[in-house]
């Protein structure tokens, strides 16, 4: 591409607006990489990694700038250009993002214009304006950056999954088979909530990513089942690969769970059970079927756990009737039966959709959402331990494959002494 721009466009700057971001590490720094293996980009502004560069990186001609995360700082470059590949620096500062940076109005009128085209093309058929306050929250919800500095459970994960069983409740109705366990990613949590007004522009921004097959914005719910012996597995996630992958940090509905952060990964999980709408605790049998509900991304992700878990994890959705499915599509919730097809019924909807069902603190008023959301409400976290009885009591079949390569492994250490022993005495 540069070769094109360069050679046929005869551009005099070319900036790559990246997605792969950089790194401490520089050796894993992909933006880098990038600038040393395809020369001739002036200026790469970086994004993914999240990362906060006081200065432009330098590599070669090309300078990396990056201004972080959550729209935290307005990243501010200034260039001399003085003809094809002579540009060098001239300034660079990063601006905190409050309510002294003035509008630009040039910009603000082409948001504007945006705004006006998906409230007429997306929000409107769902009965939706961008602007519309659907509810108010005497309090402000945890923060996503918290989220990642605090793993564990947040009162803003427990409003995300409880809506999403409340939304498949309503869509199917009469014919609701309910929701044993619902799970949801911190990585698909991508803002919160401020004190005050929500409107349905803030309640998108929580959960915006993707789309589904119809085409449309925000990835679609999926209810496959999953046996008690895979629910568990998937209880593995958030104690042992979470803790070197941030993101897939778990918020759950419908199941109250323990973990000891000193036992063996991936078989940390020290009691569990589930818990229905009605507060009432059951265990979690490993033979049974149980119906979870997740986005459409996150199921897609469960099938790629083995590789994300060296070849340990595996995760089987299945149907009712308990035979494996290959296509998440066919697990996608009709959001309205009465209607011909599948109408997706879309994480960012029911959250929508859940808020507006509290009741309102006066006639007239606004929806209230409950203080029980305003932190974490034991639903799980760490019982640490480091008594010989907790660490190693009712092992899983991962601890017990570890304990036979251990044993293994030590019988062979001790043959291969043997052996050279007694090949050590003979030679005398």
């Amino acid at each position: 591409m540069v070769a094109t721009l360069r050679e046929k466009e005869q551009v005099d700057l070319i900036i790559c607006l990246s997605h792969v971001g950089t790194h401490a590490d520089h050796s894993d720094s992909e933006d880098e990489e990038l600038a040393k293996d395809v020369p001739g980009i002036d200026v790469i502004v970086s994004g993914h990694t999240h990362t906060t560069l006081s200065q432009p990186l330098q590599v070669g001609t090309t300078s990396i700038v990056s201004s972080g995360a959550y729209c935290s700082n307005l990243g501010v470059l200034e260039l001399n250009v003085a003809g094809k590949g002579a540009v060098s620096v001239k300034g660079y500062r990063l601006v905190p993002i409050d309510a002294a940076v003035p509008e630009d109005t040039v910009i603000a009128g082409r948001a504007e214009q945006f705004r006006r085209m998906i409230d007429s093309t997306f929000l409107r058929p769902l009965g939706f304006s961008s602007d519309q306050e659907i509810a108010t929250t005497g309090y402000a919800f945890e923060s996503v950056a918290y989220g990642y500095r605090h793993p564990g459970e947040l009162g803003l994960g427990n409003l995300i999954t409880d809506a999403f069983r409340d939304a498949v409740h309503k869509a199917e109705g009469s014919r609701y088979v309910p929701i044993d366990v619902v799970i949801e990613p911190l990585g698909m949590i991508r803002s919160s909530f401020d004190k005050g007004p929500v409107t349905v522009a803030e309640v998108f921004s929580v959960l915006s990513l993707g789309r589904g097959p119809d085409g449309t914005p925000g990835y679609p719910l999926i209810a496959p089942y999953v046996t008690g012996e895979d629910l568990l597995l998937l209880l593995e996630i958030d104690p042992t690969l979470a803790t070197w992958k941030g993101d897939a940090h778990l918020q759950f509905s419908g199941v109250r769970y323990a973990f000891n952060p000193y036992r063996l990964p991936l078989n940390r999980i020290t009691r569990a059970e589930l818990v229905d709408s009605w507060n009432r605790l059951r265990p979690i049998e490993p033979d049974s079927l149980y119906r979870i509900c997740v986005n459409l991304y996150t199921g897609f992700m469960m099938s790629s756990m083995e590789d994300m878990s060296w070849d340990l994890l595996r995760v089987q959705p299945r149907r009712a009737d308990g035979t494996p499915i290959a296509h998440f599509s066919e697990l996608i919730v009709d959001a309205d039966t009465l209607r011909p097809g599948i109408q997706e019924l879309k994480e960012w909807v029911a959250l929508a959709g859940y808020i507006r069902s509290f009741p309102p603190d006066t006639a007239g008023g606004l929806p209230v959402i409950p203080a029980t959301y305003r932190g974490p409400a034991g639903r799980f976290g760490p019982e640490p331990s480091v008594n010989p009885a907790d660490l190693l009591g009712s092992p899983n079949r991962f601890a017990v494959r570890a304990a036979g390569g251990v044993i293994a492994l030590c019988g062979a250490v001790l043959l291969l002494i043997l052996i050279w022993r007694m090949r050590f005495r003979n030679s005398r």
